[in-house]
Parts: structure tokens; C-alpha cells; sequence
């Protein structure tokens, strides 16, 4: 069954009744399109499920979405190939717990690379920093506008009492653009008149063995041999930052870069080297004073264009993000809305904000969410095409349903619209539709 339940034992005190239920309602887009759920569109599949025991995967039988509770179900579904297990489900007494069930690579689960990973859907969670619509963002959290992802690389919320250019942010990025992104320095890869006849190793940029310490390494970080196989960490690091292509704004400066060859050896450079005990970074980029926020743009497609958004929140205390041309930070993806989601800063913390955007503001699930009663959470997951949301009450009652033929719940459904059916529309979507169809047409 692929990704569904690969354990009966995983199954068990089914039937155990709990003092609490758990309300599920699920929605399915009947269009498979690389893990999009389109939260403008009201023609999903709809239904409903009222169950109270102790452990439950939910898993999705093409449009279907269904509650595993038995052995008997387990059975019924393990070897058919067009089941999908979605997330797993657990009552730890008032409370219930629910987390990834995929079987997926840790690197694919812990960067949502997978289509079928959970992403929290943030117009279904509360902030505890603004005590409203929202989620409150951490160092490490992986963050989807539409099809493009993020990971927030960096978080600094104080100001650093040494800077002397405290909330100056764009004569600091107009100084790093004139002072490093602009000069241009080439590998050289032939022996220099001045370099030493020692048979010890050498920078193949500096030829200078004195610059050589801890915080300063020799390194191989590609194929290259003979004279060309070391280089000093940091001579990496300028050499790099040379080929950075900022673009700044009032409030950002964004770098955007395609993944870096050896020009000798062609072999891809990594963003990051270890070399004993510690970790380099190989693209180091200045940063504004605080506060500020850094977005790395992420892609598992090798040429695909990658960078980082520093934003910073010295002179405003929220940032527009979308694809429209009055964004405080613009992304020109035809599945991002012209204004899709803000970031605020308050009470020392960062917010990120869903403005109905048609393919909706997603936190990667990492870990396992809680629920309960009183935390009052209806808290939703995205996984791949489908939303379903949580709902935790006093109840003793089990009710299972779908959407054939029950007008009571279809009424119900409609009428809830938190989540599916209330997005802002763009004007453009025909065009949307179009290169979502391309795009579908031209990925493997």
C-alpha cells in the first residue's frame, strides 16, 4: 500500500472509549496538482468524521478520506496501491496528538519535500504573540507560500548595543552591494611566479600558508587535485559572495543565486562544509540590525534559482509578502497571491499572518501538535490535495460519515467556511491554471 500502515501492532485498544471525541472534517481537491489544496475553491470533496479512540491513522483512498481503527480494516487496505496514509492519531487522555505517519527519508520529512508531508494550515492557529489569527515563527520552521518554500535560517528579535547603526538598514545594504557584491574575483587555477616551492598545501586563491588557522582552514570542497585542491574557508567565502545578485528594497535585500560549480572541476559546491568539530558556512551574507528575519528560499531541482530574504523591521513593523508589485518582499511565483501572507513583529516575536491567499500559508508539521478541550484548537493540516481539521469536545457519541448522500452534513460543510472557499480570487486566473498546467506537464 505504499506509504499506508505497515504495522497491525500499531493498531491497538482501538475501542477503549475516551471522555473526550474528536471532530474531524476533511476537504480534498479533486485535482492532483504537486501537493496544492486551492482554498478559494468551494467545489471539494467534503466529510466528516466523529470518532473517540485511542489510536487512528487517517488515511485517503483517492478522493475518499477514511479513519483506520481495526485489524480488519488494516487488512482491508494494506495492499491497495492507490491508499495514501495521511497522519496518525493519538488519545493521551483528554488530549489527542497527531503527527506525520509517512515513511518517507528523514531529510524528505524534515524539509516537507515529500508532496504528501503536513503542513499546519496558519489561518487555523492562534498566536500566542499577538492573541489573534496566526503563527508564531522559530528558527528552523519550514514555511510554504503556495509551492515555494522557505526556512526560516535566522531569527533576531534584540538589538545588539555594539552596533552604531542601529535601525540603518539601507546604508548598510547599499554599502555591502558597492563594497563586496560589485568587485568580482576568479579562481586562478594555473601556479603563480610568487608561489612557494614548499610541498606543503596551499590556497589555490591566496598562496599565502600564514593565513592559515582554525578559524581560517585549508579545505577541499570539490574534485580538484595537485595545486588546485585547497582553499582557505574564507577566500571560499569571498569568492562566493562575489557571485551573489542582491536586489534591495526599503526593507529588504533579497540574494538570489543558482547552486555553485567548481569552474574547474564543475562538482557542486555545498552550502556548508565541516571540517573537524565545526561547521562553515560557505555563502556568508551581512545582516541588518536587529529586528530582522532571514528567509532561505529552498528547491530540491538543481538549477533551480535559490537565495535568501533578510528582512528587516527596524523602520516598519510588518512586511508584505506575495507576487503583487507593491510587496514589501515580492515572490514571482504564479502559485503565490499578489498579497499572500505578512510578518509582524510584536512582543518581541515574529508572526506570520495568511491574507486569504488562494493556495494558502503553511508551517511544516516536524513535530507531534497537541489538542485538547480547553486549548479550544481547531487546528488544520494540509497533506498533499487535502485539508482536515481538528476539533477536540465533550462527547461521548460516535458518528461516522461522508459526504454521499447525507444533506445534513453537506449543508454543515457549506456552510463552514474558515477554511475552503472564502481566498481572495485573482483577476488572473486563467492564467494560473495555465502555468499550474504547464508546470504539471514539465516536472518529473
Amino acid at each position: 500500500m505504499g506509504n499506508c500502515v505497515s504495522s497491525q501492532d500499531d493498531i491497538r485498544n482501538a475501542n477503549k472509549v475516551s471522555p473526550v471525541s474528536l471532530t474531524i472534517k476533511h476537504f480534498t481537491w479533486n485535482r492532483d496538482s504537486h501537493g496544492l489544496f486551492d482554498y478559494e475553491n468551494k467545489n471539494v470533496i467534503k466529510g466528516q468524521i466523529k470518532a473517540n479512540t485511542q489510536l487512528m491513522r487517517l488515511i485517503r483512498q483517492k478522493e475518499n478520506i477514511k479513519i483506520i481503527q481495526t485489524k480488519e480494516e488494516l487488512q482491508q487496505f494494506q495492499n491497495q496501491p492507490d491508499v495514501i496514509e495521511l497522519l496518525k492519531l493519538t488519545r493521551q487522555f483528554s488530549k489527542y496528538q497527531v503527527e506525520s505517519s509517512l515513511r518517507v527519508s528523514k531529510a524528505e520529512d524534515q524539509e516537507g519535500l515529500n508532496d504528501n508531508c503536513p503542513w499546519i494550515v496558519v489561518k487555523s492557529t492562534k498566536s500566542q504573540l499577538s492573541d489573534g489569527q496566526g503563527y508564531d515563527l522559530r528558527e528552523g520552521d519550514y514555511v510554504k507560500l503556495g509551492r515555494v518554500r522557505f526556512r526560516i535560517r535566522e531569527i533576531k528579535c534584540s538589538v545588539d548595543n555594539n552596533n552604531t547603526n542601529k535601525g540603518n538598514m539601507e546604508p548598510e545594504l547599499q554599502k555591502y552591494v558597492s563594497e563586496k557584491c560589485l568587485n568580482t574575483m576568479n579562481i586562478n587555477t594555473q601556479e603563480d611566479d610568487k608561489r612557494s616551492q614548499s610541498e606543503e598545501p596551499c590556497c589555490r586563491i591566496c598562496y599565502n600558508d600564514s593565513q592559515t588557522n582554525k578559524d581560517n582552514p585549508l579545505i577541499d570542497c570539490c574534485k580538484c587535485q595537485g595545486s588546485v585542491k585547497y582553499i582557505h574557508i574564507q577566500c571560499l567565502q569571498t569568492w562566493l559572495v562575489s557571485k551573489l545578485s542582491p536586489k534591495t528594497t526599503k526593507f529588504s535585500v533579497s540574494f538570489q543565486w543558482r547552486q555553485f560549480d567548481c569552474e574547474v572541476c564543475k562538482a557542486i559546491i555545498p552550502s556548508r562544509i565541516r571540517y573537524q568539530d565545526r561547521i562553515f558556512e560557505t555563502i556568508i551574507i551581512p545582516k541588518p540590525d536587529a529586528p530582522y528575519i532571514t528567509l532561505e528560499i529552498l528547491s530540491r531541482e538543481r538549477n533551480k534559482s535559490k537565495g535568501t530574504h533578510i528582512i528587516s523591521f527596524a523602520q516598519k513593523q510588518q512586511i508584505k509578502l506575495g507576487r503583487g508589485h507593491d510587496s514589501d518582499v515580492r515572490i514571482t511565483d504564479i502559485s503565490v497571491s499578489r498579497c499572500h501572507a505578512l510578518i509582524k513583529f510584536i512582543n518581541s516575536g515574529f508572526v506570520i499572518e495568511d491574507q486569504q491567499s488562494k493556495f494558502g500559508t503553511l508551517v511544516l508539521l516536524k513535530n507531534p501538535a497537541q489538542m485538547s478541550v480547553d486549548s479550544n484548537n481547531n487546528m488544520a493540516i494540509q497533506v498533499g490535495r487535502s485539508v482536515v481539521s481538528f476539533q477536540v469536545s465533550k462527547d461521548w457519541n460516535i458518528i461516522s460519515s461522508t459526504n454521499k448522500g447525507n444533506v445534513q452534513e453537506d449543508q454543515m460543510l457549506q456552510d463552514d467556511t474558515d477554511l475552503i472557499g472564502n481566498a481572495v480570487g485573482d483577476e488572473d486566473q486563467a492564467q494560473i491554471e495555465q502555468e499550474l498546467q504547464n508546470f504539471e506537464e514539465h516536472t518529473p
